[in-house]
C-alpha cells in the first residue's frame, strides 16, 4: 500500500511539474552525477599504417543510485520537523514527498548501478571493441581489476560482458577486492592523502567560497519561515537539496526542474561542488605532493604494462582495465596533466572557466591510452578522455611516440 501511495505521489509531482511549465535544469550542472554524454564521443580514427596493439583503460563506475539516505538526512529531518510545526510551504511538502519516494524507489539498491549505468557500460564496452578492432581477433587478451566497491565491480563485469559479446574467444581475467586499494582506492588507503582529504586546508577555502556565493533561496522556499536557522545550517540543507536534484537523471528518474531551483541557483551549487572536488582530489595550489605520491602506484603500473607490450608488438592484442571512482581518476588525470584536467587558477572564483567537473569525470568517465605498432617498428600512442582525442603533451599532436609520452609522464610523477 505504501509503495503504491509513494508512486502516486511521484506521478502527481511529475504531473504538477508539467502543468506549471517548469523547465529541466541544465544537465551540465549535475556535475559529478552527470550521466555519460555519448553525443560528444568522437570517432576513433587512426592512420592505416598504425596497428593497435595495446590499450590501458582507467574508468569510473557508471551511473548509480544515490549512495545512501545520509545524502539528504539533514534535509529530510528538517522538513519532517517543519511539517509537524506546520512550517512547510507547498514546495516543502512536495520535496518531503520526493525524498520519501526516492527511498521507496531505491529500495536496498543504495550506491548500486542504475539501469542508466548498466546501459552506459554495455555501450562503452562495445565502443572499446570499435575503437580497438584488433581486440575482435580470437587470440586477444585482457586483464581487468576493480576496487571492492560493488558498483565498481559491476561496472567492470558489464564492460567485460560487452567485449565478450563482440568476441566470445577473447581471454579476459577479472579480479576485485581490497588488495587493489593501493592501486585504485588510494584516496582512502594512502594515509597522507586520506588525512588531507578528511580535514585539509581545502575545507576553509570551500567554506568561505560557499558563504560568499551559494544561493540559499531554494531551501528558504521550502519553509514558511527560516527564523532561527543559522546560515551555515541553510547552506548544508541547500547542498543536500542539490545532491538530491543532481542525482535524479543518474538514477533513471525525470530530470530536476525549475520547480526547485532556477538555473542560476543550480549553478551556484555546482560551483561549490566543482571547487570542492578540485581542492580535495586534484593537484592544486594547496595540495601537490600528497596527490602525486598517492597516484604513483597506478601511473607507474600503467607505464610499466604499456612498456611491456612494446617489447613484444607481435603478441596478441591486449587490454588492461582499471575500474574505480571519481576519486581514482581526478588525481590521476591531474598528475598526468591531461588537457582540461590540470589547472592552477589565479583565483578560485575563476576555476570554472578552465576546470569543469562534469567534463572530466561524468559517471562512466574513462581514460584510454592506446599503443600502435608502425611499419618502422616505432611504437606510437594516442590518448582519449571520455571518447574524445586529446593532445597528451603540450604543443604536440594527438599521436606521439610512446617513449616520449612515457618519459613525460614519468617526469611529472
Amino acid at each position: 500500500m505504501k509503495k503504491r501511495l509513494l508512486l502516486a505521489i511521484a506521478v502527481t509531482l511529475f504531473a504538477m511539474t508539467q502543468a506549471h511549465g517548469y523547465e529541466p535544469l541544465p544537465q551540465k550542472y549535475d556535475g559529478s552525477m552527470m550521466p555519460y554524454d555519448f553525443s560528444h564521443v568522437e570517432a576513433a580514427e587512426w592512420p592505416d599504417s598504425l596497428r593497435p596493439i595495446y590499450c590501458s583503460y582507467v574508468a569510473r563506475h557508471g551511473s548509480r543510485y544515490m549512495s545512501g539516505v545520509k545524502k539528504f538526512a539533514k534535509l529530510q529531518k528538517a522538513l519532517a520537523e517543519a511539517s509537524v510545526l506546520k512550517n512547510l510551504t507547498p514546495a516543502g511538502a512536495d520535496m518531503l514527498a520526493m525524498l520519501d519516494s526516492i527511498q521507496e524507489y531505491t529500495g536496498d539498491r543504495w550506491g548500486e548501478l542504475s539501469q542508466v549505468g548498466l546501459d552506459e557500460e554495455r555501450t562503452l564496452g562495445k565502443q572499446m571493441m570499435d575503437m580497438f578492432p584488433t581486440l575482435r581477433h580470437g587470440d586477444a587478451k585482457g586483464s581487468t581489476v576493480s576496487t571492492y566497491i560493488p558498483r565498481a565491480v559491476m561496472t567492470m563485469y558489464e564492460f567485460n560482458h560487452a567485449m565478450t559479446l563482440a568476441n566470445d574467444s577473447i581471454t579476459l581475467y577479472a579480479s576485485s577486492g581490497p588488495r587493489y586499494s593501493d592501486l585504485l582506492y588510494f584516496f582512502a588507503a594512502d594515509p597522507e592523502y586520506a588525512a588531507y582529504r578528511r580535514n585539509g586546508a581545502w575545507e576553509q577555502v570551500v567554506g568561505q567560497f560557499e558563504a560568499d556565493s551559494l544561493s540559499l533561496e531554494p531551501v528558504k522556499r521550502l519553509f514558511v519561515s527560516t527564523r532561527g536557522m543559522h546560515r551555515k545550517k541553510l547552506r548544508e540543507l541547500t547542498m543536500e537539496l542539490y545532491s538530491v536534484l543532481q542525482s535524479r537523471r543518474a538514477m533513471g528518474l525525470s530530470a530536476p526542474t525549475t520547480r526547485w531551483m532556477s538555473p542560476a541557483e543550480y549553478r551556484s551549487c555546482w560551483l561549490v561542488s566543482n571547487l570542492t572536488h578540485y581542492l580535495r582530489n586534484n593537484v592544486n595550489p594547496i595540495m601537490k605532493t600528497e596527490c602525486r605520491n598517492a597516484t604513483a602506484p597506478l601511473l607507474s603500473t600503467i607505464i610499466d604494462k604499456a612498456d611491456s607490450a612494446t617489447h613484444y608488438p607481435d603478441n596478441p592484442p591486449r587490454i588492461d582495465g582499471y575500474f574505480g571512482h571519481a576519486e581514482t581518476l581526478l588525481p590521476l588525470l591531474s598528475v598526468m596533466r591531461i588537457p582540461g584536467c590540470y589547472a592552477m587558477p589565479e583565483s578560485y572564483s575563476e576555476l570554472a572557466s578552465e576546470w569543469q567537473l562534469q567534463e572530466i569525470i561524468p559517471l562512466g568517465a574513462n581514460l584510454a591510452v592506446i599503443l600502435f605498432d608502425s611499419p618502422s617498428g616505432k611504437i606510437y600512442a594516442a590518448v582519449r578522455l571520455n571518447g574524445r582525442n586529446v593532445k597528451p603533451i603540450p604543443d604536440q599532436g594527438e599521436i606521439v611516440p610512446w617513449s616520449v609520452l612515457s618519459d613525460y609522464w614519468t617526469r611529472l610523477m
